[in-house]
């Protein structure tokens, strides 16, 4: 609720806001002003592996800036992809919203499907205790307690607190860390992406492309009695199985494990399971990337991959 002309926006005053709230296009600024501080930050973009209003090279430094940032880079994509409860720090308000879209971004083609708030309001302080995943913008560090599981990325200081229910992978930390110093590919070149775009976006492409190459087993061997909806549940559920069983044991099994207990991954999984004539674009256009070099796939990869519905 906001104060106007002296009092509070009741509930009818509020639903005629939201109605009348201009339409904006994907990628266009709007503007917010809460507690008295005016936010500015830009629509996301429609899914796609090019959606990213905020650079985050920009929007994260120096978190995901090279030579220091490849670590706490390493850190915040970890804790996302298994559902921590992620909070970014800044005195900067307009900063905290052009990050937390940034940092949501880092996922792609996978989605954050939890709580999200770019920029915390003060006095509600509280729903950092809350017991679920959530990415939240706070503007003091004093207000977050560490010991409810909390990690917390401080842009300011580039600092990162908290401890992580598992890190990525040496082999997905180090293919991180080369890509974030390497040269941009023609991919990443043709969709705009900046260097610590294109290093998650290769880390999520190697550690998806594996459930992608199991994908038809899972659907085909699902069930179809139960109707639609019950056979998309028992080929995510055999998706994932398979999918952790395929990782060697320790830290990658550990890892997958975690993931694939996920929200963000179970809606991923869904599209992934179907039949490709039933994908979404974005689906598809990851399915074209999972099949190249991109990631560390290699020959190999592609020669594995089947492109048979």
């Amino acid at each position: 609720r906001e104060r106007e002309g002296g009092g509070w926006i009741g509930g009818a005053r509020c639903v005629e806001l939201t109605r009348d709230w201009p339409i904006h296009t994907p990628g266009d600024p709007w503007r917010l002003r809460c507690a008295g501080t005016l936010v500015e930050a830009r629509r996301p973009c429609e899914r796609s592996l090019s959606a990213r209003v905020e650079p985050p090279q920009a929007a994260l430094a120096p978190l995901a800036s090279a030579p220091r940032g490849g670590a706490a880079l390493s850190a915040l994509l970890a804790a996302l992809l298994v559902e921590q409860k992620v909070v970014l720090v800044s005195t900067d308000p307009r900063r905290l919203a052009a990050a937390a879209h940034s940092a949501s971004s880092l996922l792609l083609p996978l989605r954050w499907t939890q709580t999200y708030v770019p920029l915390l309001p003060p006095l509600h302080d509280a729903v950092l205790c809350a017991p679920f995943p959530f990415l939240y913008g706070v503007l003091s560090a004093q207000s977050v307690d560490l010991s409810t599981g909390v990690v917390c990325f401080d842009l300011d200081r580039g600092s990162v607190d908290g401890k992580l229910l598992a890190p990525l992978p040496p082999a997905l930390a180090s293919l991180l860390e080369r890509t974030l110093r390497a040269p941009p590919s023609l991919f990443a070149e043709s969709q705009g992406c900046d260097a610590a775009a294109q290093a998650c976006l290769a880390v999520t492409t190697s550690l998806l492309r594996g459930a992608l190459d199991l994908r038809k087993e899972a659907w085909a061997g699902a069930s179809s009695d139960g109707g639609e909806l019950e056979r998309l549940d028992e080929a995510v559920d055999a998706l994932a199985t398979a999918f952790i069983e395929s990782k060697p044991k320790g830290a990658e099994r550990r890892f997958a494990q975690l993931l694939c207990e996920t929200a963000t991954f179970k809606e991923w999984a869904g599209h992934a399971v179907q039949p490709r004539d039933r994908w979404p674009a974005w689906m598809a256009e990851f399915d074209r990337l999972a099949a190249t070099d991109f990631g560390g796939g290699g020959e190999a990869a592609v020669g594995r991959r089947t492109t048979v519905a």
